[in-house]
């Protein structure tokens, strides 16, 4: 037993990675206990273990010309960690869906000390995408775009709360490109094509992501003889078919996309890249008559 009077110290040998230990009563002191053993009666002394955790915000931006005509889709962020090597299971899922209207995950019960990394596991077809911080500047990440931190926590603020962590953007920018079409018609014998109607019908039809995406123009124009049709407004990385529908009794009809060789045909497919919103891949069109 221990003398009634006696002043005794409480401390916890082994806190089993609390963040924070807090013995009462103490004096001053929240790791150490301090008790007076009473005369009658048993003393006592509480020792509380705080296992903090922190809170991660990722914000969906969109940004770019094309922003509000293709950005309107659905995208993915995706939150993995580990603690002392274990992969930890995410609150409420690692993946998360964002969109221009419901554009924040929030990423709860993170860890002290968890090393995690958040990326952006589906951009929506957007041109170009990054993380960046609340100043909007570019993060640091890795080859396949993931941005990795350590949950911080301070060990004095002893609420039963997330202490936020910096918060992420992710952030995707839609850019035009358009397309072109020329037409030019011959005949066999290498004279102007006297035969040939005035104008001939070339359509476009474009996918992103395997879903239709329409021009700022109608899908099927029409383009004279030595003329020249566009088509704007289209994402970049959309695959177009250009087709001649109608080669107007033409005996033959070759497509060339750009500066390749021509080949016969009358339709060509083309990706669209960055860019060909100022400079438009050209699809090229020729139509052999008989005179």
């Amino acid at each position: 037993p221990i003398a009634a009077q006696s002043r005794c110290e409480i401390t916890e040998e082994d806190a089993a990675y609390a963040d924070s230990v807090v013995i009462t009563p103490n004096e001053g002191d929240p790791t150490t206990g301090v008790i007076i053993i009473p005369t009658t009666g048993v003393g006592s002394v509480a020792v509380t273990n705080w296992y903090l955790g922190g809170s991660l915000e990722v914000t969906k931006v969109l940004t770019g010309a094309g922003a509000e005509k293709f950005g309107t889709g659905s995208f993915e962020v995706s939150l993995a960690c580990t603690l002392r090597d274990e992969e930890l299971e995410i609150a409420d899922g690692a993946t998360r869906t964002v969109s221009a209207d419901a554009p924040t995950a929030l990423y709860t019960a993170l860890p002290t000390g968890a090393i995690c990394r958040v990326a952006e596991t589906d951009a929506g077809g957007a041109t170009n995408s990054w993380l960046a911080d609340a100043a909007g500047e570019r993060l640091v990440v890795d080859d396949e775009g993931g941005y990795t931190f350590t949950v911080t926590t301070d060990p004095t603020d002893l609420v039963d709360v997330d202490q936020p962590q910096p918060p992420v953007s992710a952030v995707n920018e839609f850019l035009f490109a358009s397309i072109s079409a020329t037409k030019q018609t011959r005949s066999a014998a290498g004279a102007a094509a006297t035969g040939a109607p005035a104008t001939f019908p070339i359509s476009v039809v474009c996918t992103l992501l395997g879903l239709p995406v329409t021009a700022a123009e109608s899908s099927s124009q029409r383009v004279a003889p030595g003329e020249t049709v566009v088509w704007t407004e289209l994402p970049v990385g959309a695959e177009c078919a250009v087709t001649e529908t109608d080669a107007g009794g033409a005996l033959s009809t070759t497509v060339a996309v750009d500066d390749a060789p021509a080949a016969p045909g009358r339709a060509a497919t083309v990706v669209l890249a960055e860019g060909d919103d100022e400079s438009p891949s050209v699809v090229s069109f020729v139509n052999t008559f008989a005179d």
